[in-house]
């Protein structure tokens, strides 16, 4: 494997993740970079449905970790 041969050499711990990881990781930077248009992705992984995209690069789950930090616990909207 090619990236097991080159990697190592500049990226010591290379062997924690494999070739699926970069590629998911790929796709999810590749989707950030340009303006979170899923059709872009799309045609790289070749997937034919949106829904599927979005849940391959894990936006369902940016999504909720979003919400989680925009929670608002101050006191205000419990002392009338």
């Amino acid at each position: 494997m090619v990236t097991h041969c080159t990697g190592h050499r500049y990226f010591p711990k290379m062997h924690l993740f494999g070739t699926h990881t970069m590629r998911k990781t790929f796709v999810y930077h590749l989707y950030i970079n340009n303006k979170r248009d899923v059709r872009v992705v799309m045609e790289v992984l070749g997937h034919s449905s949106e829904a599927i995209t979005l849940r391959y690069i894990g936006v369902e789950r940016e999504a909720v970790n979003a919400a989680v930090r925009n929670l608002d616990f101050s006191l205000r909207y419990y002392i009338g």
